[in-house]
C-alpha cells in the first residue's frame, strides 16, 4: 500500500494512519504477559470464572497494542518485508504496521533523530476477547513549536493510538507525549 504523507508540518495533525491487525487475541499470547507480570486474575485464564464475570477470557486490558501489529514476513504477502531496524535487503516499506506509525513517520518527517516518551496515558474500554481482531488508528494530535533544552533542539507532540475490535467497539485509546530533538555536536 502506497500513502501519500503530509508534505507541510501543520498538516500532519490528524493525519490518520490505520490498519487491521494480523494478530488476533488468544490465550498463549495472554498466558505469556501473564507470566511475565505474574497476574493471577482468573477471568484472564480461569474459563469457568471468566464465563461468570466476564462472559469469558479476556485479556489484560493494557495487551491492546500486543495484538495490534502484524507479523515482519508473511505467506500473505511475501514480496513485503517489514524492515524498522535496516538490516534486510532493499523491500518496499509497508505502511501501517506498526501501533505508534504517526509518530515513526512524523519523527522522519521532522527529521529528529532521537527521542524519548515524557508520559503515556491510557483509556480503557471494552474488553478484548479470545478470537478479538483489532484495528489501529494512530495519529498526531498535537505538536509543538521547536524548542532547545539540554537534550537538543527538538519538539514535543502527542501521537494518539486509537484500538477498535471487528465490532468497531473502542478497545482503549493511548497517548504517548514524545520530546524529539537532535543532539547538538559537543
Amino acid at each position: 500500500m502506497t500513502l501519500k504523507l503530509p508534505e507541510k508540518l501543520e498538516d500532519w495533525i490528524g493525519f490518520r494512519f490505520e490498519h487491521e491487525a494480523e494478530l488476533v487475541v488468544e490465550r498463549g499470547a495472554i498466558m505469556h504477559w501473564l507470566e511475565a507480570v505474574r497476574d493471577a486474575n482468573p477471568v484472564y485464564w480461569d474459563d469457568a470464572v471468566a464465563e461468570d464475570i466476564t462472559g469469558g477470557i479476556i485479556a489484560p486490558a493494557p495487551m491492546a497494542s500486543t495484538f495490534a501489529t502484524s507479523y515482519r514476513w508473511s505467506p500473505r504477502r511475501p514480496e513485503q518485508v517489514w524492515d524498522i531496524h535496516g538490516v534486510e535487503p532493499d523491500a518496499p516499506r509497508v505502511w501501517p504496521r506498526l501501533p505508534v506509525e504517526a509518530h515513526f513517520s512524523f519523527k522522519e518527517f521532522t527529521g529528529l533523530k532521537q527521542g524519548i516518551v515524557g508520559s503515556i496515558e491510557a483509556e480503557y474500554y471494552e474488553p478484548l476477547r479470545l478470537g478479538d481482531r483489532i484495528t489501529v488508528t494512530s495519529f498526531i494530535s498535537k505538536c509543538g513549536e521547536l524548542r532547545t533544552n539540554r537534550l537538543g533542539t527538538g519538539r514535543d507532540w502527542t501521537a494518539q493510538v486509537e484500538f477498535r475490535n471487528q465490532n468497531g467497539d473502542m478497545v482503549s485509546i493511548d497517548r504517548f507525549n514524545f520530546y524529539c530533538y537532535n543532539r547538538e555536536a559537543a
